[in-house]
C-alpha cells in the first residue's frame, strides 16, 4: 500500500441510510422541551433495526438530524409534524459517526 493511502472504514463502505423513527415520549408535553425516542430501520421495511436512544428538546433533535445529514427542509417538516403528532418518520437518514457521537453510541 502506498504511503498516505488509507482504506475506507467498513462503516464508510456500506450504505447506512435508512428511516429514522421519532417518538415524543410524553404526548401532552410541550414539543419544544419534550424527550424524543429515536429508532432506526431499513428504508425498505417497517422493522426497527436499532434503538438509538433519546434526546431532549427540539434543539437536541435538530443536532442529531443535522449530524445525520438530514436536509433543512426535512428537519423543518419534522418540527411541524411533531408539534401536533407524537410520531414522525424521516427517510434517507445516514447513520454517521457524528450522529453516533451525538447520541453517545
Amino acid at each position: 500500500m502506498a504511503s498516505g493511502t488509507r482504506l475506507a472504514s467498513p462503516m464508510a463502505r456500506r450504505s447506512t441510510a435508512g428511516r429514522l423513527y421519532i417518538t415524543r415520549l410524553r404526548p401532552a408535553q410541550d414539543p419544544v422541551g419534550a424527550t424524543y425516542l429515536l429508532t432506526f430501520g431499513s428504508a425498505g421495511s417497517r422493522e426497527i433495526a436499532l434503538s438509538l436512544g433519546s434526546v431532549r428538546g427540539l434543539d437536541g433533535l435538530t443536532e442529531v438530524l443535522r449530524a445525520g445529514r438530514v436536509p433543512t427542509g426535512e428537519i423543518e417538516k419534522a418540527w411541524r409534524v411533531l408539534a401536533v403528532e407524537t410520531t414522525h418518520q424521516v427517510p434517507n437518514v445516514a447513520l454517521t459517526r457524528a450522529m453516533m457521537r451525538r447520541l453517545d453510541l
